[in-house]
């Protein structure tokens, strides 16, 4: 029998422009709900958000947070889980080291070696715009997916009020890596890095960091 009788592309015609009539505005509504979730998520770098911050950090999350050079990715240095998501949105092999971040230079010896350095000498280099590199202690409370082929590692205190209040309210130290992907310049501004907002739970906003400039590189 033929059948070309029953082909309904008339219909299609009908049904079509009213669903693209009702597709076309949801699909906007969507799009802007998703951006809306974006910016729910970007927060001041404030001493008012602080605890948003440690909220994340405890459940394991990464947030991108103002140093006083960069740009930087943050996350748990004691959690195995928060290391790894923190390689993955970096898309960066895990034997590159990452440093890590504490509050305070009396921090810097619950993980690292001190014995050798003269008296004084880390609170006359921290906080800065420096990492200073140490032996890693067998005690720190550190796992072994953070630079598991290396028995030294990076230490920092940025001289930013923000992610030192972080940090001494989390209570352990921090792993912070430049928010970037690997391969990528350093980031000065919050838009520079827009395709890793989704790996991150907040991202605080420090505004550009002007003096960054000097200390951009790529990672």
């Amino acid at each position: 029998m033929d059948t070309s009788c029953l082909y309904i592309a008339p219909v299609k015609r009908k049904v079509n422009p009213t669903f693209l009539q009702l597709s076309r505005p949801w699909r906007y509504f969507r799009l802007l709900m998703i951006i809306r979730a974006c910016q729910l998520r970007i927060l001041p770098a404030t001493s008012q958000r602080v605890t948003d911050a440690v909220d994340a950090l405890r459940r394991e999350r990464i947030i991108a947070v103002p140093t006083d050079t960069l740009y930087g990715l943050a996350a748990g240095a004691h959690s195995d889980k928060s290391i790894r998501r923190l390689y993955a949105a970096k898309r960066r092999s895990e034997t590159v080291p990452v440093a890590i971040c504490v509050s305070d230079a009396k921090d810097v010896e619950r993980y690292a070696d001190t014995k050798h350095l003269a008296e004084g000498l880390l609170d006359e280099l921290l906080p800065g715009p420096v990492t200073v590199l140490l032996s890693q202690k067998s005690s720190a409370d550190l796992p072994l997916s953070l630079n598991p082929n290396s028995k030294l590692m990076g230490i920092r205190i940025p001289k930013s009020d923000f992610i030192r209040a972080v940090a001494r309210q989390y209570g352990h130290a921090l792993a912070l890596t430049s928010a970037n992907q690997s391969g990528s310049a350093s980031t000065l501004d919050l838009n520079e890095f827009t395709e890793l907002w989704d790996d991150c739970a907040f991202i605080f906003d420090g505004g550009r960091i002007v003096s960054g400039e000097f200390f951009r590189e790529f990672e």
